[in-house]
């Protein structure tokens, strides 16, 4: 076992720059904002800002992240894909250990195609053993983009074969505009999934949905092709009106 990384944010952080993120290059690593804010101010398709695996890089396991708040100012928007607090392909190819996300919340706006509150798209993305937790965490940034999720991006847990993927105690209250978005989950979540699971518990969404085949809780084509495996969604609600 690696010796743990523990990295204490100590204050406020502006960040103006695409690059300027952090990367996970090692297992092991807790990230604790301690409740201090990252603020991404005039930055046009901001990535996210911590990255834990890519297209064609997998991710590490053992990582915690916990008590950040992500804003906006000077009208920054994210990348396609990107998630304000968690990039694209987090969590990628995963087979063992676990990745946890908890107390964390974005102010920002969610206008990139396939993108998410919090995770950006293809968020634990061919797992085939582990755990990814997400729990206690909210987004109120509108869901203008096609396929995005107040939570999770497009296509959370796409072909998943083993492992499992939890959502509980998290929200959303922007409105879902965007086709085929969610306020949990965007587009195709759990998509060619043959084993593992995925939960939603006690989440919500408050936005009002008028988006073509958007969903309170999930998105367009939701288990879509799956051949094994399980989703499950309880207690959940959504109060915003359908348009």
């Amino acid at each position: 076992e690696s010796d743990p990384i523990i990295i204490n944010f100590i204050e406020n952080i502006t960040l103006n720059n695409i690059s300027s993120y952090f990367i996970c290059d090692s297992e092991y690593i807790t990230f604790d904002g301690q409740s201090f804010i990252i603020t991404i101010d005039n930055v046009t398709n901001y990535p996210g800002l911590i990255q834990n695996g890519t297209s064609s890089s997998v991710g590490k396991t053992n990582i915690t992240i916990q008590n950040i708040g992500v804003k906006t100012s000077n009208s920054s928007t994210l990348a396609q894909s990107g998630g304000w607090v968690a990039q694209s392909y987090f969590g990628f190819q995963i087979s063992d250990g676990s990745i946890s996300v908890s107390d964390c919340y974005s102010t920002g706006i969610i206008s990139g195609d396939y993108s998410g509150g919090i995770f950006g798209g293809y968020g634990s993305n061919r797992m085939s053993d582990g755990s990814i937790s997400v729990s206690g965490c909210y987004s109120t940034g509108d869901l203008s983009g096609s396929g995005s999720g107040g939570i999770f991006g497009n296509r959370g847990g796409y072909q998943m074969s083993g492992g499992s993927i939890s959502v509980s105690d998290c929200y959303s209250t922007g409105i879902i505009s965007g086709q085929s978005s969610g306020g949990i989950f965007g587009l195709r979540c759990g998509d060619e999934m043959s084993g593992g699971s995925i939960s939603v518990s006690d989440c919500y969404s408050t936005g009002e949905l008028s988006g073509k085949f958007s969903g309170g809780i999930v998105g367009d084509f939701g288990g879509y092709q799956m051949s094994g495996g399980s989703i499950s969604v309880s207690d959940c609600y959504s109060t915003g009106e359908l348009s």
